[in-house]
């Protein structure tokens, strides 16, 4: 497992554009026509996946175990989101980040979110196997 260079402090940002495919109504989240939450918590997710894919090894890869993320602000079809990742803590294979979403007006959500560092092979070995059982 590789770690070095991974430490408290990196971050990343990561610019979107809210389109109609990413409100609440399209996504059938809610009903209005604006940012839905699971479209803002996948952008989350997103940039904190591609902080550690420039420090890990090409058979190590890292996925999502745990997110609390409070969206606070509505953001209508058309805005600019900027989306802030922080690698607060490392621990072993665990990466825990603070998150946070601004569009041009607001903050409009904030959170934790955790990543733990994978073998890609070993992890799609279990996948399989699940696979397996079901067919």
């Amino acid at each position: 497992m590789t770690t070095e260079g991974l430490k408290a402090g990196l971050e990343l940002t990561k610019l979107y554009v809210v389109e109609k495919d990413d409100t609440a109504q399209e996504v059938k989240s809610g009903g209005l026509p604006v940012l839905a939450t699971p479209v803002l918590v996948a952008w989350m997710e997103q940039s904190a996946y591609l902080l550690p894919e420039l420090y890990l090894s090409e058979d190590e890869t890292t996925v999502g175990v745990q997110l609390d993320v409070r969206h606070t602000a509505p953001s209508p079809v058309g805005m600019k989101v900027t989306i802030r990742v922080v690698l607060a803590e490392v621990n072993d294979r665990t990466l825990v980040y603070k998150t946070e979403a601004r569009d041009e007006v607001q903050k409009i959500a904030e959170g934790l979110h955790t990543r733990v560092i994978v073998n890609k092979n070993q992890f799609m070995d279990k996948v399989d196997k699940k696979k397996n059982v079901s067919e």
